[in-house]
């Protein structure tokens, strides 16, 4: 279907993937990203999750390569031996804008300025529409920010309270929140207060709750386990690296099939089976089962 008159056996393929060593993955994620903008239903259409804000969510996720001896498998934070690859998804649809393969042991802040830079350029590719980056407490970095500013997105970083007192953010709760009771026994603070740090003119604004962040975790799911890429097959880093930028390609394939199966306006309607409730996405699995 593709005009191939041969396909390389595995072990061929292998070694042509060994000697690549990381020489196309900008070209495949500017294509990829071009991709998404041309074919997305409706024309490139991503949707928000404020006002006329594109959600980029950044998040590392630790894959499992335990008793192996492949390059760059060290200890995660997750207390397995693996690696520590760090993703970028677009709106709600999780579309995959960039990917970086990291050894297990890599710090999840160390090397993150440049991927964000690199993330919201390739987001900015996809959608006109303005981006809301989202990082959660491992990421609390001035640099992060400073990323952001230049670049000119809003941001969202959970607090990292890791060398704060709990007990003088609950002072300041009790003076500056709205007190609220979720059940008996238990109470509760909402509010928000600012915080001015060296090296910014304004205050800034300290975030210590947010939600939507967490979907990543089902992103992160559909790559280890609907693709089956945890466990990566090469000995060598740059070889793995090389087939998770391959994998980011065929993620949003699949994404934009899934996306365009939700179409409403499809041409097959009589056909379609009835949803029981709209459904923003469809699971990659869904997707390639049916």
């Amino acid at each position: 279907s593709l005009g191939i008159g041969q396909c390389p056996s595995s072990p061929t393929l292998r070694q042509r993937l060994d000697v690549v060593n990381g020489a196309f993955d900008g070209m495949v994620k500017e294509e990829s990203a071009r991709l998404i903008r041309k074919t997305a239903p409706g024309i490139g259409e991503v949707s928000t999750c404020k006002g006329n804000l594109v959600a980029l969510d950044i998040d590392v996720s630790p894959f499992d390569n335990s008793k192996t001896k492949k390059e760059g498998v060290s200890r995660t934070y997750k207390g397995v031996d693996g690696y520590a690859p760090i993703f970028a998804y677009l709106g709600d649809e999780g579309y995959l804008v960039h990917a970086e393969l990291r050894q297990g042991k890599q710090h999840c802040q160390k090397d993150t300025p440049r991927f964000l830079r690199e993330s919201i350029r390739y987001a900015k590719m996809v959608t006109d529409e303005g981006l809301l980056v989202r990082l959660d407490s491992g990421n609390d970095s001035l640099e992060n920010i400073g990323v952001c500013i230049e670049e000119g997105v809003d941001w969202l970083i959970k607090r990292n309270l890791r060398r704060e007192d709990v007990q003088e953010w609950l002072k300041i709760a009790q003076e500056r929140g709205q007190k609220e009771t979720s059940r008996e026994g238990k109470s509760l603070w909402r509010g928000e207060t600012h915080r001015t740090v060296e090296g910014f003119t304004a205050p800034l604004r300290v975030v210590l709750l947010y939600q939507d962040h967490g979907t990543c975790e089902q992103f992160h799911s559909e790559l280890k386990t609907d693709m089956d890429l945890e466990r990566l097959p090469s000995e060598h880093f740059s070889t793995n690296a090389t087939i998770m930028t391959l994998t980011l390609m065929a993620y949003n394939l699949l994404r934009l099939c899934g996306q365009e199966s939700l179409r409403e306006d499809n041409g097959n309607l009589e056909r379609r089976p009835p949803q029981r409730k709209k459904a923003k996405r469809r699971r990659l699995r869904t997707v390639m089962q049916d």
